[in-house]
Protein backbone atom coordinates (compact mmCIF):
# COMPACT_ATOMS: atom_id res chain seq x y z
CA UNK A 1 0.00 0.00 0.00
CA UNK A 2 1.42 3.38 -0.99
CA UNK A 3 1.07 6.61 0.94
CA UNK A 4 -2.49 7.87 0.96
CA UNK A 5 -2.77 11.56 1.82
CA UNK A 6 -6.35 12.35 2.74
CA UNK A 7 -6.13 16.04 1.95
CA UNK A 8 -6.88 16.29 -1.74
CA UNK A 9 -7.11 20.08 -1.89
CA UNK A 10 -4.78 22.54 -0.21
CA UNK A 11 -6.29 25.16 2.14
CA UNK A 12 -5.71 28.17 -0.11
CA UNK A 13 -7.62 26.44 -2.94
CA UNK A 14 -10.56 25.68 -0.66
CA UNK A 15 -10.70 29.37 0.31
CA UNK A 16 -10.65 30.22 -3.42
CA UNK A 17 -13.54 27.80 -4.08
CA UNK A 18 -15.60 29.36 -1.29
CA UNK A 19 -15.02 32.92 -2.54
CA UNK A 20 -15.73 32.07 -6.17
CA UNK A 21 -18.96 30.20 -5.40
CA UNK A 22 -20.33 32.55 -2.76
CA UNK A 23 -19.42 35.80 -4.50
CA UNK A 24 -20.27 34.64 -8.02
CA UNK A 25 -16.80 35.44 -9.35
CA UNK A 26 -15.94 34.47 -12.91
CA UNK A 27 -13.21 31.97 -13.77
CA UNK A 28 -9.86 33.74 -13.91
CA UNK A 29 -10.78 36.36 -11.32
CA UNK A 30 -8.92 34.63 -8.44
CA UNK A 31 -5.14 34.38 -8.34
CA UNK A 32 -3.36 31.95 -6.02
CA UNK A 33 -0.10 33.12 -4.42
CA UNK A 34 2.90 33.98 -6.51
CA UNK A 35 1.41 32.88 -9.81
CA UNK A 36 2.14 35.04 -12.82
CA UNK A 37 -1.14 37.00 -12.75
CA UNK A 38 -1.75 40.27 -14.49
CA UNK A 39 -4.62 42.36 -13.15
CA UNK A 40 -7.06 42.75 -16.05
CA UNK A 41 -7.67 46.32 -17.21
CA UNK A 42 -11.44 45.77 -17.17
CA UNK A 43 -13.74 46.75 -14.35
CA UNK A 44 -14.93 44.17 -11.88
CA UNK A 45 -13.67 42.40 -8.80
CA UNK A 46 -10.42 40.42 -8.65
CA UNK A 47 -9.04 38.47 -5.69
CA UNK A 48 -5.49 37.43 -4.86
CA UNK A 49 -4.73 34.77 -2.22
CA UNK A 50 -1.27 34.31 -0.73
CA UNK A 51 0.00 32.14 2.13
CA UNK A 52 1.50 34.01 5.05
CA UNK A 53 3.45 32.49 7.96
CA UNK A 54 2.31 29.09 9.23
CA UNK A 55 2.29 27.64 12.72
CA UNK A 56 2.47 23.92 13.46
CA UNK A 57 -0.18 23.07 16.05
CA UNK A 58 0.40 19.32 16.29
CA UNK A 59 2.52 16.56 14.76
CA UNK A 60 1.47 12.99 15.57
CA UNK A 61 2.55 9.59 14.34
CA UNK A 62 0.87 6.36 15.44
CA UNK A 63 0.08 2.83 14.29
CA UNK A 64 -3.41 1.69 13.40
CA UNK A 65 -5.37 -0.83 11.36
CA UNK A 66 -7.01 0.25 8.10
CA UNK A 67 -10.45 -0.80 6.85
CA UNK A 68 -8.96 -3.96 5.32
CA UNK A 69 -7.39 -5.08 8.61
CA UNK A 70 -3.88 -4.19 7.47
CA UNK A 71 -1.46 -2.58 9.90
CA UNK A 72 -0.55 0.95 8.91
CA UNK A 73 1.26 4.05 10.08
CA UNK A 74 -0.81 7.23 10.43
CA UNK A 75 0.95 10.60 10.17
CA UNK A 76 -0.95 13.76 11.09
CA UNK A 77 0.20 17.37 11.08
CA UNK A 78 -2.18 20.15 12.10
CA UNK A 79 -1.18 23.52 10.67
CA UNK A 80 -2.53 27.01 11.28
CA UNK A 81 -2.25 28.65 7.84
CA UNK A 82 -2.38 32.42 7.45
CA UNK A 83 -3.96 33.45 4.14
CA UNK A 84 -3.76 37.03 2.87
CA UNK A 85 -6.77 37.98 0.77
CA UNK A 86 -6.42 40.98 -1.54
CA UNK A 87 -9.66 42.30 -3.04
CA UNK A 88 -9.07 44.70 -5.94
CA UNK A 89 -10.79 46.50 -8.79
CA UNK A 90 -10.38 49.54 -11.02
CA UNK A 91 -13.97 50.52 -10.29
CA UNK A 92 -15.79 50.67 -6.94
CA UNK A 93 -16.37 46.87 -6.75
CA UNK A 94 -13.56 46.19 -4.26
CA UNK A 95 -14.64 49.02 -1.99
CA UNK A 96 -18.31 48.06 -2.15
CA UNK A 97 -17.98 44.25 -1.94
CA UNK A 98 -15.05 43.65 0.44
CA UNK A 99 -17.40 42.71 3.29
CA UNK A 100 -18.83 39.92 1.13
CA UNK A 101 -15.48 38.14 1.55
CA UNK A 102 -16.11 37.83 5.28
CA UNK A 103 -19.69 36.74 4.70
CA UNK A 104 -18.56 34.08 2.22
CA UNK A 105 -15.97 32.69 4.65
CA UNK A 106 -18.68 32.02 7.27
CA UNK A 107 -21.34 30.78 4.84
CA UNK A 108 -22.97 27.38 4.76
CA UNK A 109 -20.95 26.60 1.61
CA UNK A 110 -17.72 27.38 3.49
CA UNK A 111 -18.75 25.18 6.41
CA UNK A 112 -19.52 22.28 4.07
CA UNK A 113 -16.19 22.54 2.24
CA UNK A 114 -14.23 22.94 5.48
CA UNK A 115 -15.83 19.80 6.90
CA UNK A 116 -15.23 17.86 3.69
CA UNK A 117 -11.50 18.69 3.67
CA UNK A 118 -10.93 18.60 7.46
CA UNK A 119 -10.27 22.32 7.83
CA UNK A 120 -11.69 25.25 9.74
CA UNK A 121 -11.65 28.96 9.00
CA UNK A 122 -11.29 31.12 12.09
CA UNK A 123 -14.54 32.94 12.82
CA UNK A 124 -12.87 36.29 13.42
CA UNK A 125 -10.43 37.83 11.01
CA UNK A 126 -8.40 40.97 10.98
CA UNK A 127 -9.63 44.24 9.55
CA UNK A 128 -9.44 45.17 5.88
CA UNK A 129 -6.49 47.42 5.24
CA UNK A 130 -6.46 49.75 2.24
CA UNK A 131 -3.38 49.14 0.06
CA UNK A 132 -2.36 52.32 -1.76
CA UNK A 133 -0.63 51.41 -5.01
CA UNK A 134 -0.71 52.91 -8.46
CA UNK A 135 -1.07 50.67 -11.46
CA UNK A 136 0.18 51.55 -14.93
CA UNK A 137 -2.75 53.68 -15.95
CA UNK A 138 -5.02 54.39 -13.00
CA UNK A 139 -5.66 53.97 -9.29
CA UNK A 140 -6.46 50.43 -8.17
CA UNK A 141 -8.95 50.01 -5.32
CA UNK A 142 -7.27 47.35 -3.21
CA UNK A 143 -8.00 46.03 0.27
CA UNK A 144 -6.30 43.25 2.21
CA UNK A 145 -7.41 41.03 5.10
CA UNK A 146 -5.63 38.09 6.70
CA UNK A 147 -7.55 35.00 7.79
CA UNK A 148 -6.50 31.88 9.67
CA UNK A 149 -7.28 28.35 8.46
CA UNK A 150 -6.63 25.25 10.57
CA UNK A 151 -5.96 22.22 8.38
CA UNK A 152 -5.26 18.57 9.09
CA UNK A 153 -2.59 17.15 6.79
CA UNK A 154 -3.07 13.39 7.07
CA UNK A 155 -1.14 10.51 5.51
CA UNK A 156 -1.49 6.73 5.89
CA UNK A 157 1.37 4.37 5.02
CA UNK A 158 1.62 0.62 5.20
CA UNK A 159 3.95 -0.79 7.83
CA UNK A 160 5.60 -4.19 7.82
CA UNK A 161 3.97 -6.71 10.11
CA UNK A 162 5.06 -10.25 10.74
CA UNK A 163 2.41 -12.64 12.03
CA UNK A 164 4.45 -15.79 11.38
CA UNK A 165 8.10 -16.53 11.98
CA UNK A 166 10.22 -18.88 9.99
CA UNK A 167 11.69 -21.82 11.85
CA UNK A 168 15.32 -21.35 12.66
CA UNK A 169 17.78 -24.16 12.17
CA UNK A 170 20.44 -24.46 14.80
CA UNK A 171 23.95 -24.69 13.34
CA UNK A 172 26.78 -25.55 15.68
CA UNK A 173 30.28 -24.20 15.23
CA UNK A 174 32.88 -26.92 14.54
Amino acid sequence: MASEPSMTVEPIKVVAMVLQREMGLEDGSIMLGLENFEIPKTTGLYVSLLYGPEQIIGNNNYNSIDIHGTYCEVQDVVVLHQVDIDVMSFDSSARMRKEEVLQALQSYEAQQLMEKYQMRIASTSGAFLPIRTMEETKQLNRFQVTISVNALHHKVKSTPFYDTLQTVDLVENP
